[in-house]
This record gives C-alpha cells, structure tokens and sequence, in this order.
C-alpha cells in the first residue's frame, strides 16, 4: 500500500530538500538577530514548532470531510455540512482568546497558557487517530482552533520578555516562524500526499491522510517537551504597559476600534483568497481547463507562497520603509495593491494566474495586519490588565475569519465539491456569478480598510496636535478692591 516509485520520490526529495534549506535559515536567522538576552531564540524556534501543527490540520480539516463521506465514515447527508469544520475552527479564537487573556491574568504566565494549549491539542487530535469521522473531525477543528488562537502569546512574550521598545521590529520578526512553518508543514503534507492515488479507494487515501494527524501529535509532543526549556519572567507580564501609550478619551477608542475593524476585515478578505477556499476555486478551474495535474503538484504550497509574500512585506516594513515613509501612506498602497490583486482575481480565471497572485495578496495581507498589529501594541487599556488590544485585534480577527468560511464554504463549497470529474456550462457560469458577487464584497472590504486607518489617523494626528498646544494662562482678577 506504501509502495514507493520514482514518481513519488521526485517529490519527496524536493520537499525534504526545501524543509532542509528551512531549517538552516532558520538557523542563521537566529544567531543574527541580537537582543539582551539569548533566550529569545528558544523562544523564536518553539514559536516555530509550535506553528506547524495547527497548520497543517487546518489545511485538511475541510478536505478530509469530503474523503470521510467517500469512504463510507459519514453519511452522504452530511456533504452539505462541509462549511461546519472550517467554521468551528474560526469561531473558536473568539471564545478562547478572552479566556486566555483572563488565565493569563490568573496565573501571571503565558507559558503555561501555551502548555494548556498544547494539551488540548494532544487531547483533540488522538480520537481523529483513531476514529476518523464527522464528530472527531469537529473535536480536532476545535482544538486546533485553540492552538491557533494562542499565537498572539508568542508575540506579547517577546514584546514582554525582550523587546519592549522595538514594536515594529518585534512584529517584522515573528513574522517569519509562521511562514518557515508553513514550509515545513507543506513539507510534510506533500510527502504524505505523494502516497495518495487518485485510484486508490477511499478508505485507504483515508489510512494514508491520516498520518497528516499523526505527524501532527508528534510534533506537538516535541513542542510540548521543548517549551520545558523556555525561561519565563512572571513579572514582567503586563509591566510592560510603562512603554505604551494609555487610551485617554472617548476619540482615543475610536481610533483603537478602526484598528480592530481593520483586523476583522484584512482576517475576512484574506480567508476568501487563501488556504482552503482558494485551493478548492483552483481545483474547479483545474477540472474545467482540464489541468489536474497542475494542481497535483502545487497544491501544498499555496499557504507557504502567501506566507513568502506576506513575511516580504513583514520585513520590508518593519525595518525599511517605515522608517522612509507615513505609515498612511503605506496603508494606502498595501490596500491599493490589495485592490488592485481582486479585480485581477476576478478578471483573470486560471489557475496560472491564481497561483501568480497569490504572493501579491500575502504581501498585502502583511503589510496591513503589520501596521494594524503595531498600532494595538503600542496601546494598553489603562483601567484593566485583564484583556489586551491585541487580544481584541485577534478576536476580531477571528469573526473576520469566521464570515469568511461562511461565506465560501456555504456559498461556494457546495457547488465546487461537487462529485464530478467535469464542469459543465452551467456549473461554470453559476461559478462565475458567485465569482463576481463576492470580488465585489472583497473589494468593498478593502475601500472599507482604507478609509477605516486614515480616520484612525486623522483622529490620531487631531489628539496630538490639541495636546501639543500650550495651554492658555487663565486670567484672574484682583483680590484688592
């Protein structure tokens, strides 16, 4: 059944080999980066580990419903309900990133909320193992969910632990364990799936899918032993507030809840064009242009090309171009550019031109998610520690992401999942309504994301000019009469 030919090793020594050059970057960057104390590199390569699981189980949490309803696990019922994983897994940060944020509090510690979290995992993947099917795929989407949601720690640690003062540098550099994680998780899908024939039944692509979970418990266990290691000052949890701006009136949390908005709508705008939905869109072009092979072949590293861009744009902002340009200037070219990828998107049908932009809507993604993020951290609620603004920023993240499943996963899934080797012309032309209905929500979004950070950065400009005026001396009046 694990036969392997020369058409399965071409993939698997290029995959082994990339995930080799990974990790040898990796490496270098780490020994590059100076701060005080060294121990932000473990901090960096278990913020890695840490990635790599969630990411690669949210990958196939969708597509392994479809091969469970195939093989006999579910009933075929339950094809319709393809928008329910993908859409627990977004609705659970909302629920659990208040909750963390509060045990944070608790504890005076966000290692141990990572160790809550690695738990769950564990919990959550082992009944996948060992029963695949509708309800254990639902269990294993939530609790990816929450290791996923607890990836905002890993950046308030470091900006605790290590770099109070560099906001901009500490954003730009954890920005690059998730795109070397997406690398590495690509890695391990794509050796997984190379043993995957489209003419083996369904109950065995099922057995060899599930080394996808498998490799997912392992590294997890590893991430669990490594994170052991990582030395944790409980005092300087949110001591670092000192170094921040507090939000002082009413115009204040208006600017922070643009802020917010923008994370909702940039987490909305990049699940439509991304991941799951943009790989299913493809593999129905693919099925129409009569160009499977292309997608066979490529399919692992959509999330790692977007990760490339959007890592590209981390970097480039945060340690070049804020330094040279307004940060609303900025904003207006990533959104522009963002704009600019959807109308391209939804002009241009083909899986070649999909794949091309796909590097231009990560770059935009993380221009705008780093000016956004960075604008959060250097604010702090002044009357309460137990919930921070990049906590918020996340949450509303979360309701971005979970809209956007609904919106591709309800809308659109059904019509591209269907069980058909060809597209007909009347699938094709419902395909391409449904294309421009939503290129215009996208679009709209995008606009809306524009105008939302140049009000937040009128008000900003507004607050400092009134604070920097002198106040006028108040006249009194004798007392001598």
């Amino acid at each position: 059944m694990y036969n392997v030919g020369m058409s399965n090793w071409v993939p698997i020594l290029v995959n082994v080999t990339i995930l080799v050059v990974t990790l040898i970057g990796t490496l270098f960057l780490t020994t590059k980066v100076k701060f005080e104390d060294s121990n932000y590199k473990l901090l960096f390569i278990l913020y890695l580990m840490y990635w790599i699981a969630p990411m690669m189980l949210r990958q196939y949490t969708g597509k392994i419903h479809g091969d469970l309803i195939k093989a006999g696990y579910d009933s075929k019922d339950l094809l319709d309900l393809l928008w329910v994983p993908t859409f627990v897994y977004g609705i659970t940060g909302i629920f659990w990133k208040p909750l963390a944020d509060f045990l944070v509090t608790k504890f005076k510690s966000r290692k141990s909320i990572i160790f809550i979290s690695l738990v769950i995992q564990f919990v959550g993947v082992i009944p996948m193992i060992i029963k695949p099917c509708f309800i254990t795929n639902l269990i294993q989407a939530v609790c990816v969910g929450v290791g996923a949601s607890c990836i905002s720690m890993f950046t308030l640690m470091f900006n605790e632990q290590y770099s109070k003062k560099k906001v901009f540098a500490t954003v730009s550099l954890l920005s690059l364990p998730p795109m070397i994680a997406e690398f590495a998780s690509a890695t391990f899908i794509s050796i997984v799936t190379s043993f995957v024939n489209e003419k083996d039944e369904p109950t065995v692509c099922v057995s060899k899918l599930k080394w996808i979970w498998i490799i997912g418990l392992m590294l997890i266990i590893l991430t669990f032993v490594v994170a052991f290691f990582l030395k944790e000052n409980k005092e300087l949890v949110f001591a670092d507030n000192k170094y921040k701006e507090p939000i002082k009136n009413n115009w204040e949390v208006i600017s922070a809840l643009c802020v917010i908005f923008i994370a909702s709508l940039a987490g909305f705008v990049k699940y439509c064009t991304s991941g799951g939905s943009m790989l299913s869109e493809m593999k129905f072009i693919a099925k129409h242009d009569n160009k499977g092979e292309i997608i066979d072949t490529f399919s692992a590293y959509l999330s790692p090309i977007l990760y490339l861009g959007r890592t590209t744009a981390n970097l480039l902002t945060g340690f070049v171009l804020v330094k040279k340009y307004k940060k609303s200037t900025l904003f207006v070219f990533a959104t522009s550019l963002w704009l600019l990828f959807a109308i391209l998107s939804a002009i241009f049908i083909s899986v070649e031109a999909k794949f091309i932009l796909i590097i231009i809507n990560g770059f935009c993604f993380g221009m705008v998610t780093n000016l956004s993020s960075s604008a959060m951290m250097k604010k702090y609620f002044a009357k309460t520690a137990k919930i921070t603004p990049i906590t918020l920023l996340s949450i509303l993240s979360s309701v971005g992401v979970v809209i956007g499943s609904f919106l591709n996963t309800f809308v659109k899934k059904p019509l591209l999942n269907k069980d058909t080797k060809i597209v007909d012309a009347e699938d094709w032309k419902s395909f391409m309504q449904l294309n421009w209905k939503i290129s215009s929500v996208i679009i709209a979004a995008i606009v809306l994301m524009c105008l939302l950070f140049l009000s937040q950065d009128f008000i900003l400009k507004k607050q400092q000019q009134q604070s920097s005026q002198p106040k006028q001396p108040q006249t009194t009046t004798s007392s001598a009469s």
